[in-house]
């Protein structure tokens, strides 16, 4: 199956300009992005909806899919969560961090361990490139 995020026979994600090349890619993603994030976010509640809120609030510049889930299955070196358990798992993981009172009130070591758990999570769900 080809892969609908990329351009055909290579690894550069389909972009808003059109960049084939993969450093030039990389490098629009990074300014875009940095860019965007200078600029206040849409509101957005700590739960899978918010986190597509500000997906596409980071990359709307640079990918038409920005904040939706990925409808293809990928891998780099272990498979990411398959396309149909997509909104499950996130909603499990989001379901979590509020059971953990969204990790208000922690002390510092224990809120970048149970965040850093949280991040690696949410990533190995959802990653598309």
């Amino acid at each position: 199956m080809s892969d609908p995020y990329v351009y055909p026979g290579t690894n550069v994600l389909k972009n808003r300009r059109d960049l084939r090349n993969h450093d030039d890619a990389a490098k629009f993603e990074r300014l875009m992005s940095r860019e965007r994030l200078t600029t206040s976010p849409p509101p957005a509640n700590i739960n899978y909806d918010g986190y597509k809120k500000l997906h596409h609030h980071i990359f709307q510049d640079v990918y038409d899919w920005a904040g939706k889930p990925r409808t293809v299955n990928i891998a780099k070196r272990d498979m990411f969560c398959l396309t149909p358990h997509i909104d499950k798992q996130m909603k499990e993981r989001f379901a979590l961090i509020q059971k953990e009172n969204n990790l208000k009130k922690l002390h510092k070591e224990k809120f970048a361990e149970r965040a850093a758990e949280h991040v690696c999570e949410i990533n190995a769900i959802h990653h598309v490139s």
